[in-house]
Formats: C-alpha cells, sequence, structure tokens
C-alpha cells in the first residue's frame, strides 16, 4: 500500500472529506492527486495532515506495511528488546542484519551489526578489549554529533557496559544532558535515564568502586523509582546489597526486598539470575 492510497483509507475510516483534511495545507484538487499516487506530497504537508489526522508518522508506516513492522523496524525492535546472553539469538540477530546490508546501505543498522559482532565476540572469546575495538567506530561517530536522538540513545546504552569506567561516565552525563531535550516529548523517555545509571553501575561495581556506586544506586532510587521496571527494580535493589556487603554493612534487607517483589511478579527467572549474579560478585554460595 502507497502513501495515498493510506492516506484515503485512513481519511474515510475518520469520515473526513478532503476538502475538510487538505484546508489550509494544500488544495482539494493536489490533495485528490495525492491520494490517487498522480501528486508527490512534500514532507512539510505530510508531517500537516499527519497532525490533522492524530496519527504520527511510525503508526502510519505501520498501516501502510499492512499493519506490519517493515525489515528494518522489526531489526531496530528486535535490538532494543535484546537479551544479551543468549548466543543463538545473537547470531540469527546478525545474520538477519547481514541479509538486510546486501541489499541496503544503511549507518544505523550497520552500527548494530558492529554491537553484535562484540556481543558475540564476549561469549565466544570472552575478550573484552577486542570487543571494545568493534564498537569504539560508534562512539566515536557519536562524539562528532551535536546532538543525539532516541535510537543514538539506545544503541549507547546497549553497549555502555564495553566501556572503560571513565569513558562510560563521560558518556552518561552527555546522555543525560543531551536527553533534557526531550523532557517535552510526547513519550516518556525517563527509562532511558534509568538504564544509563542502571549499566553505568555495573562498572562501577567491576571497577570495585562501591562506595560510588551505591552513592549512584541511591539516587537513581529516590529520583526514578515511581517510574522504574519491577526488573530495574530489582536489579537496583541486588547492586546495592552487593556494595553493602563489600563495605562491610547490612545488606540482607536489600536482597528481602529483591525477593519480595520478584515474588510479586513470579519472575523465577530473573530471580535466579540476579541471585547468581549476587553470589559471584561477593564469592558467596548462596543468598542468606
Amino acid at each position: 500500500m502507497k502513501i495515498g492510497s493510506t492516506l484515503n483509507k485512513i481519511r474515510k475510516n475518520l469520515q473526513i472529506t478532503q476538502n475538510e483534511l487538505s484546508k489550509g495545507i494544500m488544495t482539494q484538487g493536489a490533495y485528490s492527486k495525492i491520494e490517487k499516487s498522480q501528486l508527490q506530497v512534500n514532507a512539510e504537508q505530510f508531517i500537516q495532515l499527519l497532525l490533522k489526522m492524530n496519527i504520527n508518522l511510525n503508526e502510519f508506516t505501520f498501516i501502510m506495511n499492512e499493519y506490519k513492522l517493515d525489515e528494518k523496524r522489526e531489526i531496530i525492535q528486535s535490538f532494543t528488546s535484546l537479551e544479551v546472553g543468549d548466543l543463538s539469538i545473537l547470531q540469527s540477530h546478525l545474520q538477519r542484519i547481514e541479509n538486510y546490508l546486501d541489499n541496503e546501505n544503511d549507518p544505523l543498522i550497520e552500527s548494530l551489526s558492529k554491537i553484535y559482532k562484540a556481543f558475540i565476540i564476549l561469549q565466544l572469546e570472552k575478550n573484552l578489549m577486542k570487543a571494545r575495538e568493534v564498537i569504539k567506530p560508534i562512539w566515536e561517530q557519536m562524539q562528532r554529533l551535536d546532538h543525539w536522538y532516541i535510537i543514538d540513545f539506545e544503541v549507547l546504552n546497549a553497549i555502555l557496559f564495553l566501556f572503560p569506567l571513565e569513558i562510560a561516565k563521560e558518556i552518561t552525563n552527555t546522555a543525560l544532558k543531551r536527553l533534557e531535550h526531550y523532557d517535552h516529548y510526547n513519550e516518556d523517555l525517563t527509562y532511558l535515564k534509568i538504564y544509563f545509571h542502571m549499566n553505568l553501575s555495573v562498572l562501577y561495581i567491576e571497577a570495585k568502586q562501591f562506595e560510588e556506586c551505591f552513592q549512584l544506586l541511591e539516587q537513581t532510587e529516590t529520583t526514578y523509582l515511581q517510574k522504574m521496571s519491577y526488573k530495574s527494580t530489582a536489579t537496583l535493589f541486588e547492586r546495592k546489597a552487593i556494595c553493602l556487603f563489600h563495605l562491610n554493612q547490612a545488606y540482607e534487607k536489600e536482597l528481602q526486598k529483591m525477593d519480595q517483589l520478584l515474588s510479586i511478579y513470579h519472575d523465577a527467572l530473573l530471580h535466579s539470575l540476579l541471585q547468581m549474579e549476587f553470589n559471584l560478585l561477593t564469592n558467596k554460595s548462596e543468598l542468606e
């Protein structure tokens, strides 16, 4: 389905006449030719038409593609919902990306390809330095940009743990500052701020900077708790417990809060993963 026929379909469903929709944007005659694919609509007029129909571009594209995501959107969605731990999924997604790049030249998808390759290197070779070299060009390119867009924040969040702590702190501080431009966006992007903090906490723990990590987690909890998912909240409690353990302070209360939260959501898998992380990073054989 093309732009013109999709406009026609949505307009008729909304029971709006061509004259009503096109008024103040273009003549009714010009709009009629657009619906018939006899005239191309310019970008500014197209946006005005979508706003008048209360449809955003993503939804319009979804409808135009017969209520399915196109290949690029499916690749991006798979990336943003990625669980890094499964090697077969990483390899499958990388193969799909490489097939896409055989036919399309797309810098964003090429960046995603580098990220998947870095993740696979970590899984197969446990070689952090090699993985960092693979994703290094992504950050170098990001540094040259005056503004970052939502997908850029998603990409940086996904690879933050691959950077040395000081660079990751620089990335996080820059990202949080640039996210302020989106404070009045029609979608709440607080989740991105939360992810930056949570991903940075991993690097603090690896660097054994437990006091700094605990302060970061406390700040995150105080600022964002009401908007955090249960998974992020449970992870926050577990990482606070790790910090407190290494600071020789009582940590059991944080683990209890993690247990209670995951029990409510019946998420045994996440509980098992967090338990393993806690045991590994505190050298404890089992949770107390």
